[in-house]
């Protein structure tokens, strides 16, 4: 984990804590198409991301993003091994 990686994260938060649609909400978007990218290209920093992103910030819309978004195309690309590490247990518990 880097600095970068907790700036993403921060950015990130920020981003679904503004109005869908407004101009700041655009101005973050790239937050959420850079935790996209790495989910396909860079699917173990995609998990740190994601992991922190899930630290810094628990609210309904996080959650909602996370999970019908980043999370379940870091799944359909690494489902395996995301699913068999300790913290998708400790984040999302053993009902997957």
């Amino acid at each position: 984990m880097d600095e970068k990686d907790e700036d993403l994260a921060r950015v990130y938060v920020a981003a679904q804590q503004t109005e869908f649609k407004s101009e700041r909400w655009r101005a973050l978007f790239w937050t959420h198409e850079r935790v996209s990218y790495l989910t396909q290209y860079l699917p173990n920093k995609a998990w740190r991301v994601i992991l922190l992103i899930w630290a810094m910030d628990q609210s309904i819309k996080t959650i909602q993003s996370l999970s019908a978004g980043e999370t379940e195309n870091l799944l359909a690309r690494k489902r395996g091994a995301i699913l068999a590490s300790q913290s998708f247990s400790a984040v999302f518990g053993k009902t997957v």
